[in-house]
């Protein structure tokens, strides 16, 4: 043999040594897509592919907030409808709270461009964000997926209808949940936008780690999304946003713990209209069920395909008056409603993580009413089961979308009694306490009244003798001659509802 083959074969073994001391071979990611740092954080960043499909971002960075961002993008370009899905393995490093892993659409890779992020952060689980406009502060949607908590290898997807985002999760990649979150309208989103992986370890200087497989991005593939169940008596309706190429819809149904193969279909042919109605016999008052909508698409040839089923829960409630329970955005633990027919009192039952800014979480308790209008309730407890800061109250709200403006007097855990008020479409919410936890005691009576486009709040203490009328809130923009109006309540927490009980609901 010569001394060549000898150099060589030294050569070769020293390579395959080295291999072998690494987790795997991992190349840069396959063309078309690409990977670089946004903002210049303070530690060069990297993405690399393994040959088992594991992509491993590494990332530094302040963050992915307000109107600067620093962190790792991989991303490729993509034009109109579409999504992305990736399953979360690991994340470590960087900040322990606030360190952001996940999916993103974004315009450009400038640091300041408008995007929306779906994620997993340390403090609160699957997250949300978006900058609606580029160089603007960036506004949050925390808490959006099955718990309040990080989950490992959860399957994420985020799709894009025009300039409509939402976004789903999965434990197994069969049967998908709509996030808590949207879905959001980003109307100056360039058709073509940038959509990919994205890390930041909320800590300058420092590397965080993220882990991911089952990366695909689909051009035109969506699902239906916007889904909104209603519960009335023995009745749960089920509806949501259209798809511009479906031809039709199934719609599913299974008992709350159910996987995708329980699941019964209800519609023997597909639905050409985005709602369905469910009045089952086997439906019970108070018993959440599982529902989950698939589209149906058709090809050029003829061709029939069903798209990923997505689920929500929903609940028929019974308790009079014409009010109509709705699941907004909840999670696993969905709100429910009784009476108790022998002393009026209701019980009602909401989770979700708030009732706040851009987007609301929570179980409501609505009717729709025309013009102007009072309306009051007698609030029996305290918001229990909750965490303090989340609300239990009267509200008017101009619609059942998750940003509608709105205003709501109630009771919270640990701040007593408050009001708060949305303004404007999906933003921001203000908030002004009335009576400190100490000096509440209920029971005690909230009052809402609406007089063309001003609301006005008040309560009473000495059962309804004298009011305590709060600032009223004056909306710049008209509201719609139909609102609707009633009882919402959020825990603070996906998994777990909290309590409020309340009598004298007065709606005219």
């Amino acid at each position: 043999m010569s001394k060549r083959w000898h150099a060589n074969g030294r050569a070769a073994l020293a390579l395959l040594a080295l291999a072998l001391t690494r987790p795997g071979w991992a190349d840069a990611p396959p063309g078309p897509w690409v990977a670089r740092d946004v903002g210049q954080p303070g530690a060069p960043g990297s993405t690399s592919v393994d040959a088992s499909g594991v992509w491993t971002l590494q990332g530094s960075g302040l963050d992915i907030w307000d109107d600067y961002d620093q962190f790792q993008l991989a991303s490729q370009s993509m034009k109109g409808d579409g999504s992305i899905s990736a399953r979360i393995l690991t994340a470590t490093g960087g900040d322990s709270t606030w360190r952001k892993a996940g999916l993103m659409v974004r315009d450009d890779d400038t640091p300041g461009a408008a995007n929306l992020f779906y994620g997993m952060t340390p403090a609160v689980g699957l997250y949300t964000q978006a900058r609606f406009e580029s160089d603007l502060p960036s506004r949050s949607m925390p808490g959006v997926g099955p718990t309040n908590s990080q989950i490992p290898n959860l399957a994420l997807r985020l799709q894009r209808v025009g300039q409509e985002f939402a976004g789903f999760y999965s434990r197994d990649g069969a049967l998908w949940f709509q996030a808590g979150f949207g879905p959001v309208a980003l109307p100056r989103l360039k058709d073509e936008a940038l959509w990919g992986l994205a890390l930041t370890a909320h800590q300058d200087g420092h590397l965080a780690t993220a882990r991911f497989d089952q990366v695909s991005l689909q051009p035109g593939v969506t699902s239906p999304y916007g889904i909104l169940t209603a519960g009335s008596g023995r009745t749960v309706q089920l509806q949501w946003r259209r798809l511009p190429n479906a031809v039709g819809y199934y719609v599913y149904r299974g008992a709350k713990g159910a996987t995708r193969d329980q699941l019964t279909r209800l519609t023997a042919q597909p639905l050409t209209t985005p709602s369905y109605t469910d009045t089952g016999g086997d439906l019970t008052n108070g018993t959440p069920m599982l529902y989950a909508v698939s589209a149906v698409f058709q090809a050029a040839d003829g061709t029939q395909t069903e798209s990923q089923a997505v689920a929500r829960f929903g609940t028929p409630i019974d308790v009079g008056q014409g009010l109509v329970g709705y699941s907004l955005n909840e999670g696993p633990a969905p709100g429910s409603a009784s009476r108790d027919p022998a002393t009026g009192v209701i019980t009602l039952h909401g989770s979700g993580f708030d009732i706040w800014n851009a987007q609301d979480q929570g179980f409501f308790l609505l009717k729709p009413v025309d013009g102007d209008t009072q309306i009051s309730v007698r609030m029996l407890t305290r918001h229990s089961n909750a965490d303090g800061g989340k609300p239990a109250g009267l509200i008017i709200r101009e619609s059942l979308e998750p940003g509608a403006r709105s205003v709501l007097v109630g009771t919270w855990t640990q701040t007593g009694i408050g009001r708060q008020w949305r303004l404007n479409t999906d933003d921001w919410t203000d908030w002004s306490q009335s009576i400190s936890d100490p000096a509440f005691h209920p029971p005690i009576l909230l009052r809402l009244t609406r007089q063309g486009d001003t609301i006005t709040p008040a309560y009473s203490v000495d059962d309804g003798k004298t009011f305590v009328t709060g600032r009223a809130i004056s909306f710049p923009t008209p509201l719609p001659r139909t609102v609707y109006v009633g009882v919402a309540a959020a825990s603070g927490r996906r998994a777990s509802a909290g309590q409020i009980q309340f009598r004298d609901l007065v709606i005219p």
